[in-house]
């Protein structure tokens, strides 16, 4: 069954279908009327909720009569009521279910928007395995929300994690709210632009993007900026760091993207001002869930009032008391290890220890495992492996045939890892690797062990290998998924900005060994807004996609194509002995333009700007070589655009 679950800000509202998983199958996206009236926003949010029970209604689907809602300003959540909204003045005790329920037949959840934030934070991103976090977001304004103990605090009058009113510069700058010297007044993108337009010396109006992407450049003036802004963004934090000592602040809102590749400088900031016992006890991340938080929190409110999901939240409660179980176990673990030398003296001390240790085991779905060098069997625990459909039948207690079960990719590492645990005594070993399943399938196991070897009167009798065995695909899925969010755009599937440095780090030393040469290609959207503006975002991020596949069908297999934010890309083209062979490569990727695109039965001609810059002659490092591509985009565009120069070692420019 799915949800409706509405966000809606000060400039937009935004419609989404969601399942219990937190999947997102429709998206309805309009401009806001919160400060028209009431009356029209509520009009507008149960025209959103008709069009997605027709949706439902063709699809054949079912949708909870549930609608979760998330709402800027102080409310009353029990009866959905907006007490009041800052700056709105007609925003005050409006009642949104009466009329809502009497246009649509739908009941109504709401809920403060960065608490809802918060719980889809909580529900579907980095908040799931946490049990005390708090989210910033960093928008159109400052607000954050609070975990604590697996609990959102929402306090007594659903106004908690305020963190845009901490006062970081008293007599500072005037706020909505009627103090002085917020936080918000410095650190939402309006006080950003204010720090940036007292600075006398700049002249350019402020563009956000550019403002980012200039910082990133390494502009002396932005970046004097930015510290200060860091600056200023750190107080608030080391605040929320001191008062609640969470396990992570995770940031979230559309400055938290630009933010991302500057994460340890903010901590790095925050450190230096929290107390000294709280100094790198915590994390800081961005959110994986960027603007469908509030949608995703809005339909968790949803699925908790109609009890959709209530068994996975009961699920929840019940990994956590699992925690805390296997927590006890462990701490009995280890206590009977310590007595494990005094057991070991004779067989039958040794299988009460296994007894014990089976039922430690079973009561935190581990497994025993146990290799007897001396007689060459493997014991493994039949409960585990059946659990876990290992396909067993092949196996008959030797070695062997253990290892006919791994994969052949993780053997050798197997194999490695237990000989070289087996040559000294005590030693501890701890490996992962996968099995084979009786339907012909993987699962990850954690492997843990140690070399246990037993005497008498001094002389070694035998030797075993005995630990645990867990399976963990679960945990190696959501590793896997979290280094692909670290390292690529969810939105085009090409690497980030983080990889492509990284790859453009290793390419330059690499060519600065071999003595070649290789070309970066700073490529930027002529007139992208437009399009947006045009037939709207969907459409823009369907033209992104398209140009990604074109590029990624038509580019060297040793070449990488990256997307670093917006309409901007990068192409790191390897082995570039010559200008002959630059200008080759230039007009094959300035063609890939010539074509329209037809999406949705429209017909888009896109054109670029292209900026080329070559190592080592425009420069010995990454951020340099960006930079003067960077400088080389912008004379194509100044040039007319459709065009690209090439950076020279003079400072000239040469156009194609």
């Amino acid at each position: 069954m799915r949800t409706i679950g509405i966000g809606i800000g000060r400039n937009q509202i935004k419609g989404a279908l969601v399942d219990e998983n937190g999947e997102i199958f429709d998206e309805i996206w309009k401009l806001s009327y919160l400060s028209d009236s009431p009356k029209r926003a509520i009009e507008q949010i149960c025209s959103v909720i008709s069009e997605y029970k027709e949706i439902a209604f063709k699809e054949g689907s079912e949708i909870s009569d549930v609608v979760g809602i998330s709402f800027p300003g102080t409310l009353d959540r029990e009866n959905s009521i907006i007490k009041y909204i800052p700056q709105f003045s007609n925003w005050k005790n409006v009642d949104l279910k009466t009329p809502i329920k009497s246009k649509t037949g739908f009941n109504i959840v709401i809920e403060n928007d960065a608490s809802a934030a918060t719980l889809g934070e909580k529900w579907f991103g980095l908040g799931k395995n946490m049990q005390n976090f708090m989210l910033i977001t960093l928008g159109t304004g400052v607000g954050g929300g609070i975990v604590s103990n697996n609990q959102l605090l929402t306090g007594k009058d659903n106004a908690s994690g305020e963190i845009g009113h901490i006062i970081v510069e008293p007599e500072g700058r005037r706020c909505y709210c009627g103090n002085r010297g917020c936080l918000e007044t410095y650190v939402s993108i309006e006080g950003l632009k204010q720090l940036y337009e007292e600075r006398q010396t700049l002249n350019k109006p402020f563009v956000l993007e550019d403002f980012f992407r200039r910082v990133a450049s390494g502009s002396s003036e932005e970046g004097q900026i930015f510290d200060r802004y860091l600056e200023k963004l750190s107080r608030g934090l080391a605040v929320s760091v001191n008062l609640i000592n969470p396990d992570a602040l995770v940031l979230g809102g559309k400055l938290s993207s630009l933010l991302e590749p500057n994460i340890s400088k903010l901590k790095e900031y925050t450190n230096n001002k929290v107390i000294p016992p709280l100094k790198n006890s915590f994390t800081l991340n961005v959110s994986p869930l960027k603007s469908n938080a509030y949608v995703l929190g809005a339909a968790a409110l949803a699925f908790e009032l109609n009890q959709i999901t209530i068994s996975s939240y009961e699920k929840q409660k019940m990994r956590n008391n699992i925690i805390e179980l296997r927590e006890m176990v462990n701490k009995k673990t280890v206590e009977l290890r310590k007595k494990e030398k005094e057991l070991i003296e004779s067989n039958k001390k040794l299988s009460e220890v296994k007894e014990k240790l089976n039922l430690a085991l079973w009561a935190s779905d581990k497994g025993l495992w146990e290799w007897n060098i001396t007689i060459g069997k493997v014991f493994t625990d039949k409960r585990w492996l059946k659990d876990n459909n290992i396909a067993i039948d092949g196996f008959d207690g030797s070695f062997c045939s253990w290892c006919d079960l791994i994969h052949k990719d993780d053997f050798k590492s197997f194999i490695s890892n237990l000989r070289k645990a087996g040559s000294t005594a005590g030693a501890s070993f701890e490996i992962q690797y996968r099995l084979i399943t009786k339907d012909d399938q993987w699962v990850w196991v954690l492997h843990q062990g140690k070399n246990i070897i037993r005497s008498q009167k001094g002389n070694p009798v035998d030797q075993h290998l005995i630990g645990t065995i867990n399976n963990f695909s679960k945990q190696k899925e959501e590793t896997d998924k979290l280094a692909y969010r670290a390292n690529f755009d969810p939105l085009t599937g090409l690497p980030n900005r983080t990889l492509l440095i990284d790859r453009l780090i290793q390419e330059t030393r690499r060519s600065e060994r071999n003595e070649d040469s290789f070309a970066l290609f700073f490529i930027d959207l002529d007139n992208f807004k437009s399009i947006n503006d045009t037939y709207g975002h969907d459409m823009g991020d369907q033209l992104l996609k398209r140009i990604a596949q074109r590029f990624e069908k038509n580019r060297r297999k040793s070449d990488t194509f990256a997307r670093i934010g917006g309409d901007e890309f990068i192409l790191m083209a390897l082995n570039v002995a010559n200008d002959s062979d630059l200008r080759t490569l230039t007009k094959k990727y300035m063609s890939l333009f010539n074509q329209p695109l037809t999406i949705n039965h429209n017909k888009i001609k896109i054109k670029a700007s292209i900026g080329v810059a070559v190592f080592p002659e425009n420069g010995s490092d990454s951020k340099t070589l960006i930079k003067m591509a960077d400088k080389a985009m912008y004379q194509a565009k100044k040039n007319g655009k459709n065009s690209c120069c090439f950076y020279r070692k003079n400072s000239s420019f040469t156009p194609l």
